[in-house]
């Protein structure tokens, strides 16, 4: 038996320790780059219009995952269009909830809301979750599947809940910044 072959390094690449070839451009990128400023906290007022445009951004979603679950509750066959769309929703309410942990939560309170809204995200992804399973069960006659297809009434209570959780930041938010202003 032989021993795996590995690939050679150059005496260049052994010498410095990375394997490609020398770039002429990295110390002119490194002086042309610009400068971070000091590391500075954001204020409470831009960590809560951080928060706001995620909501926002799932609100948006949100009217779209709707006629989507809506699709999926009527009986018979569902599109192809609407099962992809059920998938990108499903993604993207992922990636919200990747972004709002994301965000700098240094003020009080605010690591709050945004579990709030993690957990609404979350809601409405397996509203769309379960939306999917059904409809991708309905491929042959069975009454169970169509009565629990028939119970889904679009996002409920976790859509609600999103409406208001936005409505209370976006309060917060201009309150913040007025006192903000004021001091």
């Amino acid at each position: 038996m032989h021993a795996p072959v590995t690939p050679r390094r150059s005496r260049q690449a052994v010498r410095t320790g990375h394997a490609g070839p020398p770039h002429r451009t990295g110390h002119l990128l490194r002086a042309w780059w610009p400068h971070r400023k000091e590391d500075t906290a954001p204020t409470r007022s831009e960590q809560l219009y951080a928060l706001l445009a995620v909501l926002e951004d799932g609100m948006a979603a949100q009217s779209v995952a709707s006629r989507v679950v809506a699709a999926c509750e009527r009986p018979g066959p569902v599109s192809d269009a609407v099962a992809r769309t059920a998938d990108e929703q499903i993604a993207g309410y992922h990636q919200l909830n990747v972004r709002l942990h994301q965000l700098p939560v240094d003020a009080v309170g605010l690591d709050e809301l945004t579990r709030r809204a993690g957990r609404l995200f979350a809601s409405n992804q397996w509203i769309l979750h379960q939306a999917v399973t059904l409809m991708s069960a309905a491929i042959g006659p069975d009454a169970r599947v169509e009565a629990a297809r028939q119970r889904l009434h679009g996002l409920g209570r976790p859509g609600d809940g999103l409406r208001q959780l936005r409505d209370e930041v976006r309060d917060l938010a201009e309150r913040a910044r007025e006192q903000e202003t004021a001091t």
